[in-house]
């Protein structure tokens, strides 16, 4: 029988590999100065990415855009809560907390979230480590939630505060799309067998076609190649120094 070579950067064959970064919570962070490329404001959101805290008890920020309009955060409770806001700013089209706790106990950690706010679906979801979390939904609208504030922020907040001390691997954002996870398949297209599995070398194998946001670092890689957004959205600048983290999702 031959060698199976691992998988490394997209392709190949054999098991899938990726790497991880460390954003230390002291200076690490990513900032795209401008809006990403091709979005617009919208009602649908896949968001799926692997996580392993290295802190607990603190507000710690994954994601922002301009004034907080978006957010996606690990709350002092230890909770993932997220929240987009209409763009009249009078209410949340989405505002979700997990029911699951996401602290360093739980090691890495897969979240899956969806969304369709427009009024004939008024879908949101999240999936914690491929399960159903259930989360509390205390959106109180429908409609589009204003995704173009001209700017973003990775591992912060809006204000460049909050910042995260965890291990992020495998980052695939899409403002334009969705899937809804109850459809059998659609969560297998993230995580399988507890794993994370090859998204395409730019992330176009769940959709179809590349995310705005694809972050991965592959086996043997520099941790700034994170920020090189193999989507269609634009590369962030890094700020501090990521470093490769010491254990990956796919250990």
């Amino acid at each position: 029988m031959p060698f199976l070579m691992p998988y490394a950067r997209g392709g190949g064959r054999g098991a899938f590999q990726t790497g991880g970064v460390t954003f230390d919570g002291s200076s690490d962070r990513m900032n795209l100065a401008s809006e990403l490329t091709g979005l617009v404001d919208g009602t649908k959101v896949l968001i799926s990415f692997w996580i392993k805290m290295a802190a607990d008890g603190a507000q710690e920020h994954i994601l922002a855009n301009a004034a907080g309009f978006v957010n996606m955060y690990r709350s002092a409770g230890n909770k993932l809560i997220i929240t987009t806001t209409n763009p009249a700013n009078t209410a949340n089209p989405v505002s979700l907390t997990s029911s699951t706790t996401i602290n360093i106990a739980a090691g890495w950690t897969h979240v899956c979230v969806a969304w369709d706010s427009d009024a004939a679906v008024a879908r949101r979801q999240m999936y914690i480590n491929g399960v159903d979390d259930s989360p509390t939904d205390a959106s109180n609208t429908t409609g589009n939630s204003d995704y173009t504030r001209g700017s973003w922020f990775f591992g912060a907040g809006h204000a460049n505060g909050d910042l995260l001390t965890a291990d992020i691997a495998e980052c695939f954002l899409d403002f334009n799309e969705t899937l809804d996870l109850s459809v059998a398949g659609n969560i297998e297209k993230f995580i399988r067998g507890g794993k994370p599995i090859n998204l395409g070398l730019t992330g176009e194998k769940p959709l179809g076609s590349s995310p705005l946001i694809y972050f991965r670092r592959a086996v043997g890689d520099a941790a700034s190649t994170f920020a090189t957004n193999l989507g269609t959205g634009g590369n962030f600048t890094i700020t501090g120094a990521l470093a490769n983290s010491s254990t990956s999702p796919t250990d």
